[in-house]
């Protein structure tokens, strides 16, 4: 591509010396007119009626430098597998060079081709008028050669860019923010209106990375003035990149042309899914709770923290956790992997919408969100699936007062762990269930906590964390003997109201 590039700036240069008018049928480049607003963007199409011969079209184009600045030139759509060079040196004073060529046995269909779209910054304090946007031969010669290095007459013609000041730049915002693989995107713009005739019929396209959303205007007699308006359009699911969304209003009276307003610019991410780490849903996390995040890239290497306080690192890999009151904390880490991390939600997390950073060891930065709620119950259980038989064990107190711990799972057959039938032995005993969780230990009260065994309540008599382990909830409930000869029964646990996962132990 690069040899091919060099090859048609020097076909260009030297078909410069010929003789004009002696190739045939006669074409034209041109640059479209367009409207825009100050300290926004504007995006200048270049156009080329083809008479089918044209190989490479080359040009330069000139702009005045205090309202236009930071050309960015992309190719156009009408350039199917072209390539364009770009030699802006002498941005700054307001000169660009631009070729753009085919491959060596291709030429542009005859008709109307897009080459090329220029995206300007207009200056915030630039005025209201009309600037041009004309043709030159520096730093590159205009010139149009067909496969042969033949050139080809062509016209050149100068366009304009209205800078329109009596209007407010709207606000344009992509939710959710940042996006994700699998979300519905949506795009908001609000703004204020110079008259009663307020954007409509908005309509979303996608070309390549740029999403445009157009309107046009309501009506054609427009009496009130400064009216506010709301967009909302659903843009749908995008792939993992980076994309520009622009706001184009058509056919504005004083221009003439099409009027962009404002873009933003916005990433969609792989998909983070925040779970909670002993139930696995992905509804809530509560402040010091353990989260288990899964997705694609995000560690280096397969590390697990080697003791207490955890590490907000690991092999580079860090999450930055921002809360809904705006305050950024760092996570602390258990365990990291390419594809699941265990992280601790940071102390004082506010509730509400969290947006979460995060950084590998190779720099790559994702980001995700995910709900902080006050209270968000789950229950471990042995097999790590937070489903079947729960994580925990049984203290016995005898009659006699002995204090006896007992295991509720034993090894199977295999590799596999199966339960321990529980014995709730002589009526002198007192036999209590102890199981582990995470995200209940802000309860409003030991009395907001219920836990069935069985279908039947149970007397809680702790439930809270650990402080020897970090996000590790604890509730001991006594058992019922009411429950004696029932086998296998669920455990099912209600804190101020917010039901954890399901899990089992077994009766003897």
């Amino acid at each position: 591509m690069g040899r091919l590039i060099c090859l048609m700036l020097g076909l260009i240069t030297f078909v410069a010396a010929l003789p004009s008018g002696v190739f045939g049928q006669t074409g034209e480049v041109r640059v479209l007119r367009a409207g825009g607003v100050p300290g926004q963007k504007v995006s200048v199409s270049v156009e080329l009626t083809a008479t089918g011969r044209e190989n490479a079209v080359g040009f330069s184009l000139n702009f005045e430098p205090r309202v236009l600045s930071g050309p960015v030139v992309s190719i156009g759509s009408g350039v199917s597998g072209g390539v364009v060079n770009v030699n802006d040196g002498n941005a700054a004073s307001g000169q660009i060079g631009v070729v753009v060529a085919l491959a060596a046995s291709q030429t542009i269909p005859a008709g109307v081709r897009q080459l090329i779209t220029v995206t300007f910054d207009i200056a915030s304090n630039a005025s209201a008028r009309e600037s041009q946007i004309s043709f030159g031969d520096l730093p590159v010669v205009r010139e149009v050669v067909d496969v042969a290095a033949g050139r080809i007459d062509t016209a050149f013609t100068s366009g304009v860019v209205k800078v329109v000041t009596h209007l407010q730049s709207p606000q344009i915002l992509v939710v959710p923010n940042p996006p994700t693989v699998d979300d519905e995107i949506v795009v908001d713009v609000a703004g204020t209106w110079n008259d009663g005739c307020v954007p409509s019929n908005a309509t979303v396209t996608r070309t390549g990375s740029v999403i445009t959303l157009r309107t046009r205007q309501q009506g054609e007699i427009c009496t009130q003035s400064l009216t506010p308006y709301r967009i909302t359009r659903t843009v749908g699911p995008l792939p993992i990149g980076t994309y520009s969304l622009v706001f184009v209003h058509d056919d504005h009276p004083m221009i003439g042309a099409p009027l962009q307003l404002g873009g933003v610019s916005f990433s969609v991410q792989p998909r983070m899914v925040n779970s909670n780490a002993a139930s696995y849903g992905s509804g809530s996390v509560a402040p010091q709770s353990i989260v288990a995040l899964f997705g694609v890239d995000l560690a280096t290497a397969t590390l697990s923290a080697s003791g207490q306080p955890l590490p907000t690192s690991l092999g580079g890999t860090t999450i930055r956790m921002r809360d809904a009151a705006g305050v950024e904390r760092l996570a602390p880490l258990f365990f990291v992997s390419p594809r699941q991390i265990n992280y601790q939600v940071p102390a004082g997390t506010a509730t509400g919408r969290a947006t979460i950073t995060l950084t590998n060891g190779n720099g790559l930065v994702l980001a995700g969100t995910v709900n902080v709620a006050s209270l968000a119950p789950g229950i471990f259980t042995v097999d790590g699936s937070g489903r079947g038989l729960i994580s925990g064990y049984v203290e016995r107190l005898t009659g006699a007062g002995e204090v006896i711990s007992e295991q509720i799972s034993r090894n199977g057959s295999s590799t596999s762990v199966v339960p321990a039938a529980i014995d709730l032995g002589s009526a002198t005993d007192q036999v209590f269930l102890v199981f582990y969780g995470t995200g209940f230990r802000a309860r409003s009260s030991l009395s907001g906590v219920r836990v069935n065994v069985g279908g039947l309540p149970m007397e809680v008599v702790f439930a809270g964390g650990i402080e020897q382990y970090a996000g590790l909830d604890q509730c001991n409930v006594r058992l019922d003997r009411r429950l004696m000869g029932r086998g296998t029964v669920e455990v099912e646990m209600i804190v101020d109201g917010k039901t954890a996962n399901k899990a089992t132990v077994t009766i003897k």
